[in-house]
């Protein structure tokens, strides 16, 4: 009706596929999803599934609460056509529009207005890229740029937290703190991975020589997660089956505790972030050691049959309890200045795993 949708080309001349960057208004996309309904989605691999998962329910409560924000947080529709009307820089007409990805998205909008008379589309746009498919090669283009567009590395709980400053303090103190030399060894680091995939992109660029002298200093063995440091915390912590629920699990109540559930419930690092300091992390690496040494060591016992996660998890959180109970306190320093275990401490800990594996599978 206001004369077409501008657009931004995105494609070269002699292209055979014809692409476009556009902006639609939220009440458009409501508008011809009312129309034609899932005629447009006839190319996607799911109709609408209802507001019963997170990202559609986000999706409502981000139309309802901040509208404006949409487009910022939305990845937007991935559509096709096999023709298109063009007047003066504007789209007027597109023949056989399909939405190939963002299917969820469509349908949301317009359920969202139609559910919830407080919704106003009226400050909601929408990225789109459009691409102009020839008719003879739909059937051939089309289901590939739908698999692409659907398929991306998966978003897991644990990459979301990275940002927090509790990882970008532990990951400055491993890059900053020297691990004790050991006897003829060079001091080495305990690389803290704060984003997935940090410790091999270190490497990418690097020479032979200077790979080599990286890995000297940084040990694939000396290599920690998040989701490890939530594992070796939720341990000694005497919760270990938070652990044995899964790395993702477990890692999202550590993230909890951490960071806070929500702003009734504060997290450890907003009533007191100093707790978080060198000695904290250099404890912290005296879990892993435990934790590293009982992964190694179980394998070779002659009682082994399975369960490793855990068994480690549950003696580790057993023999923190033994020691509590005691009136004790296990001296994490002078794990970190030997950079291992005891013989007293690595024998108690065989024994407590074997009496927790016949617990386990009994």
């Amino acid at each position: 009706e206001d004369g077409g949708i501008k657009f931004l080309p995105a494609f070269i001349k002699a292209s055979s596929c014809k692409s476009y960057l556009l902006v639609f208004p939220g009440k458009l996309i409501a508008d011809i999803y009312d129309k034609y309904g899932d005629r447009l989605l006839e190319q996607n691999v799911r109709t609408f599934l209802q507001f019963r998962g997170g990202v559609n329910k986000n999706i409502r409560n981000t139309l309802k609460n901040e509208p404006e924000m949409f487009f910022a947080y939305n990845n937007g529709l991935t559509v096709t056509a096999e023709e298109l009307k063009i007047k003066h820089d504007r789209i007027l007409q597109a023949k056989n529009l399909q939405i190939v990805n963002g299917g969820q998205t469509t349908a949301s909008i317009f359920m969202s207005r139609l559910l919830d008379k407080t919704v106003d589309l009226t400050n909601v746009y929408v990225q789109v890229k459009l691409s102009v498919i020839e008719e003879d090669k739909v059937d051939e283009v089309v289901p590939v740029i739908s698999k692409s567009s659907n398929t991306q590395n998966k978003v897991s709980a644990a990459d979301f937290f990275s940002n927090h400053p509790f990882h970008k303090r532990i990951e400055d103190f491993s890059r900053r703190i020297l691990a004790p030399a050991q006897e003829g060894k060079l001091e080495t680091k305990w690389f803290y991975e704060r984003a997935r995939g940090q410790y091999a992109n270190t490497q990418a660029t690097m020479t032979p020589s200077q790979k080599k002298k990286f890995l000297l200093q940084h040990p694939r063995h000396q290599l920690i997660t998040k989701t490890d440091l939530a594992k070796f915390e939720n341990s000694f912590n005497q919760m270990p089956h938070y652990v044995s629920k899964g790395a993702q699990w477990n890692f999202g109540k550590y993230a909890e505790e951490i960071s806070g559930k929500d702003e009734k419930n504060k997290g450890l690092w907003e009533k007191n972030d100093l707790q978080f300091n060198k000695l904290w992390f250099k404890n912290s690496i005296a879990k892993a050691i435990v934790f590293k040494y009982l992964e190694k060591i179980l394998m070779k016992q002659v009682w082994y049959g399975g369960y490793r996660a855990q068994i480690i998890t549950y003696t580790i959180a057993k023999f923190s309890r033994l020691v509590s109970e005691q009136g004790c306190f296990i001296d994490f320093i002078s794990i970190w200045h030997k950079q291992g275990l005891t013989d007293v401490m690595m024998t108690e800990l065989i024994t407590l795993a074997e009496a927790i594996n016949y617990t386990i599978t009994d």
